[in-house]
């Protein structure tokens, strides 16, 4: 077993005396544990070491004083991990000095962190990164509608295309300048009952990723539109037993024919006379 891992295992035993614990400091090995004491923790941040503060801010147990430390520490790896280590309950006050970030890793890990509070989550919709904001968009599809509507049309093409990739139909009133824009177009055919017209333009549009959307579309409304026929309405289901029978199990008028039955005599006048091809 490597000698790391070892230690971390060691460091994870509940009956670790104190003492055992300062000494795991130097390997970069008690960061998780549940039972650290603010001295300890003191120690651990004053060490500067960014593998065991890292740790530190995976430690829900954490307390609030020193998270709001290590959001403030001069390593990005560091306050990276602050914004995924929140947990519900973490201070605002920690959220919004991620918020303020400068460098936009801090920020993406808040994105995909569902602890943190909707209306601070929210702020990312305006960040001056277009890539923390395209993930705020594949991340947080049940967003706010408002949040959606900052996302949907935001000058960027890419947050405006991760926008319009969830599962979350656009509001009505965007939807004619989400069809004309080429990034936007495939992804709002997918909840839409278009008709024959639209249909039509779209069939012709250059991206395949906007006909294959159509094509989807249009398998749906069949089957929708087969699901709401009464039974017998549509293709004839002809029944058990009989080759030519229309909807409802009735012959077709016309289509029955009497079987031809030749005369015994001709039969065997043929045979008797050695006759054959």
């Amino acid at each position: 077993m490597h000698l790391q891992n070892a230690l971390e295992g060691l460091a994870l035993n509940p009956a670790l005396s104190a003492a055992m614990v300062r000494r795991l400091i130097a390997h970069d090995a008690v960061g998780t544990r549940p039972d650290l004491t603010p001295e300890v923790v003191d120690e651990m941040i004053a060490t500067g070491r960014p593998r065991l503060l890292r740790q530190l801010t995976m430690n829900e147990s954490l307390p609030g004083s020193s998270r709001l430390r290590l959001a403030r520490h001069s390593d990005t790896s560091v306050r990276a991990g602050v914004a995924a280590g929140c947990v519900q309950g973490t201070s605002r006050e920690v959220v919004e000095l991620l918020l303020a970030d400068l460098e936009p890793e801090p920020r993406r890990h808040l994105v995909r962190n569902s602890a943190v509070p909707d209306d601070l989550r929210a702020r990312l919709a305006t960040d001056p990164s277009a890539q923390v904001r395209a993930e705020l968009a594949g991340h947080w599809p049940a967003a706010p509608e408002h949040v959606r509507r900052t996302l949907l049309t935001d000058p960027d093409a890419t947050v405006r295309e991760a926008a319009c990739s969830t599962h979350q139909a656009p509001p009505p009133d965007l939807v004619p300048a989400l069809l004309a824009d080429p990034v936007t177009r495939a992804g709002t055919i997918r909840h839409l009952t278009l008709g024959d017209a639209t249909a039509h333009r779209l069939s012709q549009d250059p991206d395949p990723d906007v006909r294959a959307e159509l094509a989807v579309a249009a398998g749906a409304a069949r089957r929708a539109r087969r699901g709401s026929e009464p039974a017998g309405q549509g293709r004839g289901v002809r029944a058990a037993g009989h080759p030519r029978t229309a909807a409802g199990g009735h012959p077709r008028p016309g289509r029955l024919r009497a079987p031809v039955v030749r005369p015994a005599g001709r039969r065997r006048a043929g045979r008797a006379g050695g006759g054959g091809r």
